[in-house]
């Protein structure tokens, strides 16, 4: 039970498939993962997905589910669904093909993580709560300090906002500025980014081979 208010003092509390607050004298119900709250007392089974979490909501008929789907999914049939794959190569980064637990198809995912993992550089491990728990993807930014270097804070044209990335280049036009340079990311793209390196005669003097222990590995710099 949380903590009670000092105007509430005998108030029971119930909250069944969760864990139940009393704050300022009203009963708050905090529902388990992969339940969604159905009243003041009861969370229910969402039943969308694996890590996915639901809203009841009224309408017409009565009360009806709303599935909270990760980035990338959608509802069907009160499922969250996402772009089925069977390779990396068919998602769109930094969503991985995934088996989301049930054993049968995979889907274009971002992948779990909990905070203070390694994700992927430069992905980090973002709290997306009800819309998804945590996964690796980008970082919000809203100006160029938010981001670590070599990242910048960029404009990709989505709905979430600016976000820390690399910069794009091409192989023609390699404009990046030293120490950088116009490296192929793996993803079809060109950026630019610090050279991998194993040992310091890979780099441009005076550049030296430094792991920085940011899971990107050794680079010049």
């Amino acid at each position: 039970m949380g903590q009670k208010s000092s105007s509430d003092t005998t108030k029971a509390c119930y909250c069944a498939n969760g864990k139940c607050d009393v704050e300022d004298g009203k009963q708050l119900c905090k529902c388990n993962p992969g339940f969604g709250n159905y009243s003041e007392e009861e969370c229910r089974a969402c039943n969308c997905g694996p890590g996915t979490n639901c809203v009841f909501q009224y309408n017409r008929y009565g009360k009806s589910k709303i599935c909270l789907c990760k980035p990338g999914f959608h509802e069907k049939n009160g499922k969250c669904v996402g772009k089925s794959c069977s390779t990396e190569s068919e998602c769109e980064y930094p969503f991985k093909c995934l088996d989301q637990g049930d054993g049968e198809e995979r889907f274009c995912a971002l992948e779990s993580c909990a905070i203070g993992d390694n994700c992927e550089y430069p992905l980090e491990c973002v709290d997306l709560g009800d819309k998804g728990g945590k996964v690796c993807k980008r970082k919000l930014c809203s100006e160029e300090s938010d981001c670590k270097y070599p990242l910048t804070c960029v404009d990709l044209g989505d709905r979430d906002g600016k976000k820390c990335a690399y910069e794009s280049c091409t192989e023609e036009k390699d404009y990046c500025e030293f120490p950088l340079k116009c490296i192929a990311n793996g993803n079809g793209e060109h950026v630019c980014a610090r050279q991998n390196c194993t040992v310091n005669d890979d780099c441009e003097y005076p550049l030296k081979c430094v792991d920085y222990g940011d899971g990107d590995g050794r680079v010049c710099t």
